[in-house]
């Protein structure tokens, strides 16, 4: 019914019968040009060697190698061919609101023994070829690590493992806290604690911004919307962790991140193992708490940078390393 040879453009053909172009060109099964059928090529041996390059590192990579495409081009034909970056995806916390959440027992506690609080959470081992989750229990006076378990998805048994290990290879302990991770809510989880008489505690979520490289992220306008998406579904809790590791980014990102994280939450802290530059120290700045690794770093920033930007001064907290 769409005849190219017409004067009436395909677009405004579509439009009168009402079919988006898409559908028209997937229909009649377009062919790549060889241009394209090149491209494709060189992304495909790029992919096999790095598949941890996304759209991004793609085209800088092809830049390099005097290639000059943009890309949305790039995009296109990863997904036409079906490839994608392995890293991680933002969430490593993901919430089940089907699911009860505890309250956080910790506020104010004073914990002075070993085996009067664990904690656990979830994070990820970056590998030339793709990347695993890792989970750790740690006692929280000791700092030590009691068992962590490796895999290469995010259900629960993994975890549920790690904590059969730990009852198991060490005596009981008074209070459980975590994140409120699908993993951490399942009834699989919660059922062994309850069953071992531990207070559950559970508090905010750890967010790791950016997915430009699976190690370092730069905090661009695009974390905005998925971080505040990901609050929402969150709901109010009274404490909230983020865990960050930044070289920096948008300036005019941080207060608006500073202030959703305000709005959820009591009281919210910063964790710095090793490096929150520019950007990523305004952010840290806006917190209640900055905890730093004992590498940690902040700066350089500009400081009228820092002062033009801000909306609602923040208490500006003092860093603090922990055993020192």
């Amino acid at each position: 019914m769409i005849d190219p040879a017409l004067e009436l453009s395909v677009s405004d053909q579509c439009c009168l019968l009402g079919v988006s172009r898409s559908t028209y060109y997937y229909e009649r099964g377009v062919e790549e040009s060889d241009e394209n059928l090149a491209l494709m090529e060189q992304i495909d041996r790029l992919y096999l060697a790095h598949p941890e390059n996304g759209s991004r590192m793609m085209v800088k990579v092809l830049k390099r190698r005097g290639v000059l495409v943009n890309r949305n081009r790039v995009q296109r034909l990863m997904q036409l061919m079906g490839i994608r970056s392995l890293c991680p995806q933002p969430r490593t916390t993901t919430p089940n609101k089907a699911r009860p959440v505890y309250p956080y027992l910790l506020r104010n506690m004073v914990i002075n023994r070993p085996n009067q609080v664990r904690a656990v959470d979830i994070t990820y081992v970056p590998f030339k070829k793709g990347f695993w989750y890792l989970v750790a229990i740690m006692d929280w006076h000791s700092r030590k690590v009691l068992t962590w378990r490796l895999s290469n998805t995010m259900t629960a048994g993994f975890c549920v493992a790690a904590l059969h290990e730990a009852l198991a290879l060490y005596s009981s302990t008074e209070i459980f806290d975590s994140d409120q991770g699908s993993q951490f809510t399942s009834e699989d989880f919660t059922k062994v604690l309850k069953e071992t008489e531990v207070a559950i505690s559970m508090d905010g979520v750890t967010y790791i911004t950016a997915d430009r490289n699976p190690v370092i992220g730069n905090i661009g306008d695009d974390t905005v919307r998925p971080i505040y998406d990901h609050l929402r579904e969150l709901g109010h809790v009274p404490r909230l962790d983020l865990y960050i590791y930044s070289r920096g980014g948008a300036i005019d990102v941080p207060w608006r991140l500073a202030r959703a994280f305000r709005q959820v939450s009591d009281e919210w802290n910063i964790l710095i193992p090793f490096r929150a530059n520019s950007a990523a120290t305004l952010l840290a700045l806006g917190a209640d708490n900055i905890l730093l690794g004992p590498i940690g770093e902040l700066g350089p920033i500009d400081p009228s940078i820092a002062i033009s930007r801000m909306v609602t001064a923040p208490a500006f907290p003092v860093p603090t390393v922990p055993g020192r």
